[in-house]
């Protein structure tokens, strides 16, 4: 059976829109620590950042793929 992948591990741009809507929905279920408070936050400025440039729908390294083409960023960020 193959593992699921701990996105924790990962940092927000490398999340699923999943995962980040995941993050933002669940917060505060049996308590929240600094930690928590942190990642939603995250999460919320990803899913943001998303919307506001049109990248909602799309997976990270469809993200990471066009902002190469586009010349925005010029080195690879994803861990693969």
């Amino acid at each position: 059976m193959a593992s699921k992948r701990n996105h924790y591990l990962l940092s927000t741009e490398a999340w699923t829109e999943e995962e980040l809507n995941a993050e933002i929905n669940e917060y505060g279920f049996g308590g929240a620590s600094v930690g928590d408070t942190m990642r939603r936050n995250e999460a919320e400025d990803e899913i943001t950042w998303r919307r506001d440039k049109g990248y909602l729908g799309m997976t990270p390294q469809e993200i990471e793929d066009d902002l190469i083409d586009l010349g925005k960023i010029d080195k690879r960020y994803l861990i693969s």
